[in-house]
């Protein structure tokens, strides 16, 4: 069994100042090797799932030069007409926060910055290429249950909703996320190795 303890949710940090908080978080336990983070140079596609996260979730940090903005406010339309505005807006954007995992009497320092919360859940939205059908494998080849656990357990709720977009569709899909058990293999792992 490992335990999130200590967390302190951290409303209105900058993204900049969020990645300065001395913890590990979901983006580099996923990536590292031995430790450090292989270099990483986003592609195309990626560079517009950042942007349309941007749009939807703080609009005024959007780069309105960006050439991918039009394709990007195009999904994002899409997906809040989808998903229903008022239920959009209702729900808390970019909360960062800061806790410890606890596996065995080790300690993880570990952050997490959430898309959405609300409505007692954790909404994360993803971009896909992958054609709707491949949902369920994109989750588990690209670790998402996992970031949902970490995410739910900050925020003590029992699941988590993955909101995906499929360029290839042109569909949403939604995936609830069950994160009611206090046994994850990747994060004891995790814990550790970096844990003291």
């Amino acid at each position: 069994m490992i335990l999130m303890q200590n967390v302190e949710i951290l409303r209105n940090v900058d993204f900049s100042e969020y990645l300065k908080i001395k913890a590990y978080s979901n983006s580099f336990l996923k990536m590292e090797v031995g430790g450090v983070t292989p270099a990483f140079n986003p592609s195309d596609k990626v560079k517009i799932g950042s942007l349309v996260d941007s749009i939807l979730t703080e609009p005024e940090k959007a780069d309105i030069s960006s050439p991918f903005y039009k394709i990007s406010c195009q999904i994002s339309n899409y997906i809040v007409k989808e998903f229903g505005f008022e239920l959009w807006e209702s729900l808390e954007s970019q909360l960062s926060w800061v806790g410890e995992l606890n596996y065995k009497g080790l300690i993880m320092p570990i952050k997490g910055r959430l898309d959405k919360f609300g409505l007692n859940r954790v909404w994360d939205l993803k971009i896909t290429h992958e054609p709707i059908k491949n949902i369920n494998s994109l989750i588990k080849f690209l670790g998402y249950d996992n970031q949902m656990w970490l995410y739910a357990k900050a925020m003590k709720v029992d699941a988590a909703v993955l909101i995906f977009y499929s360029v290839k569709d042109k569909a949403i899909a939604y995936k609830v996320i069950d994160c009611s058990s206090n046994d994850n293999q990747f994060f004891e792992e995790k814990t550790l190795k970096f844990g003291s």
